[in-house]
């Protein structure tokens, strides 16, 4: 059962959850932060007529136009949610976020709200597949959702079909490292080496958007003069900030194979969808997301955007994930990256610690679509990367010994880090490349063009087994889908 926080902000907590909060300063203010500013997406009468929400597993890029909200509808949306006090976040393509005190989110919504946190274990029905236990938390854990359901019906005007809480997704994250290790690791030039990264292309010209927890201006990305830019936005101001430290990090793989590409970091936003639009209203070319939602969860306004995102020529990557059946990285339409290791012997080898396997939602989808490097069990400890001096990733794995801790202090502002997390922006600056180089032929690329070209010049991948266990057995197979990307075959079908 949930139980009312009392004086501390009008919501409740899941159960067991609430004394862990009170006794922490941090988690306290995180609560209170969250209750001032809860975000919520207005799912409004569609163009067809059929709520958005009712098309789990059956939106497709044939027919998500269908589900756009209908013109009239969206003006009475807004105008119904300024009129109830609420704050218009964003206008997007397939709903509209608004914000509230978590007071005025309850009375217009007709439902308690519920202090939870990602992957650990919960009563609260809404939340139960994002749970497994109650660890140490850190204030970014928290979040905000209905007791009983992720969306609500809504009853304040028949120009909105349902109120629709996205929690935070899960970040395939890594553990952090030193810049000079003991332990078996790669750095940008192995990265090269084994992607077999030419000289001739450099992805010069290239947008490539990565979404993710913040993009610290680290000297690693000034001294080497890398075109990296943190975008601050009207919902992310603050971009350059990465207190979690995973958006700094994972940004160096896309520089490691596409030293030329601009590379605009977007904050990840509250819910997801706004920075992905975000990065495709300025025009990114790629789009490179190392993150998702286990057990395959699926949520319809986000689904439309990515495919329509897509559909608007964007390539858009996702992380297979580190164990997990993830979504989106699951979704057909999307690039799906998985892991394969280089281990100590100079051999290739299907990454213990990535994800494969054959989607239980979508019907014949296999994840992944090719692979990128990746480490190993138990924490995947292999690539070293800048980021944020002194952040949850730099703090957490600080201390001795490897592998379960990185053996260097805990404000270094580097990581020892991969899964797929790292593995999905080295194939994104692969795709860079290609976008380059299809350029100066007069050739366009599409998605289906390029997962087709990675595909088919992969490299064979028959040893090891992934996080599921699944064998590399075969081209394609489960455990890294065509294999490890070839950047020199590649490009040569471009």
């Amino acid at each position: 059962m949930a139980t009312d926080v009392g004086l501390m902000a009008p919501v409740m907590f899941a159960e067991g959850l609430e004394s862990v909060v009170r006794d922490s300063e941090q988690l306290s203010a995180s609560v209170e932060t969250l209750a001032a500013d809860v975000r919520v997406t207005l799912a409004v009468s569609t163009l067809s007529g059929e709520p958005i929400q009712e098309q789990r597993g059956t939106l497709t890029p044939d027919n998500i136009e269908d589900f756009r909200p209908h013109p009239k509808a969206e003006e009475r949306a807004v105008a119904r949610a300024e009129e109830l006090g609420l704050t218009v976040i964003k206008r997007g393509r397939f709903g509209i976020t608004v914000s509230g005190p978590a007071d005025l989110v309850r009375e217009v919504c007709g439902t308690e709200l519920v202090v939870q946190t990602n992957a650990r274990f919960s009563d609260v029905r809404s939340t139960q597949e994002f749970s497994s236990s109650f660890a140490p938390l850190e204030p970014t854990d928290l979040f905000l959702v209905p007791q009983n359901s992720l969306t609500i019906p809504a009853a304040i005007d028949d120009s909105i079909d349902d109120f629709v809480f996205i929690p935070p997704p899960i970040l395939f994250a890594p553990d952090p490292s030193p810049p000079a290790a003991s332990f078996h690791n790669i750095g940008s030039g192995d990265i090269r080496h084994l992607l077999n990264v030419p000289n001739e292309f450099d992805g010069s010209g290239i947008r490539v958007g990565v979404v993710d927890t913040g993009f610290y201006e680290h000297p690693y990305y000034k001294a080497n003069t890398f075109d990296y830019q943190p975008i601050a936005t009207a919902s992310a101001p603050d971009a350059y900030i990465d207190d979690h430290g995973h958006g700094t990090a994972i940004t160096f793989n896309v520089f490691a194979t596409a030293p030329g590409a601009r590379v605009c970091g977007y904050k990840q936003t509250n819910p997801p969808q706004i920075a992905l639009e975000d990065a495709a209203d300025e025009e990114a070319d790629i789009i490179s997301c190392s993150w998702g939602y286990d057990r395959e969860q699926v949520f319809p306004i986000l689904q439309a955007t990515i495919l329509s995102i897509i559909a608007d020529g964007v390539i858009v990557l996702f992380a297979a994930g580190n164990g997990h059946y993830a979504w989106p990285g699951s979704e057909p339409s999307v690039l799906s990256i998985g892991g394969a290791f280089w281990n100590e012997k100079h051999k290739l080898e299907a990454s213990n610690y990535a994800s494969g396997y054959l989607s239980s939602l979508f019907p014949g989808r296999r994840v992944p679509d090719v692979s990128g490097l990746c480490g190993e069990r138990p924490k995947a400890i292999y690539i070293i990367m800048p980021t944020q001096p002194d952040n949850l990733m730099d703090r957490t794995l600080s201390g001795t010994p490897h592998p379960s801790f990185d053996e260097t202090d805990d404000d270094d502002g580097w990581v020892g880090a991969s899964g797929t997390s790292s593995a999905t922006p080295q194939v994104a600056g692969i795709v860079a490349m290609m976008l380059q180089k299809a350029r100066q032929i007069g050739r366009t690329l599409d998605t289906s063009d390029v997962r087709a070209i990675l595909e088919s010049s992969a490299v064979p991948i028959t040893q090891g087994r992934n996080a599921m266990g699944f064998p590399a057995v075969g081209q394609p197979n489960v455990a890294v889908g065509w294999g490890l990307v070839d950047a020199r075959a590649a490009l040569a079908q471009v």
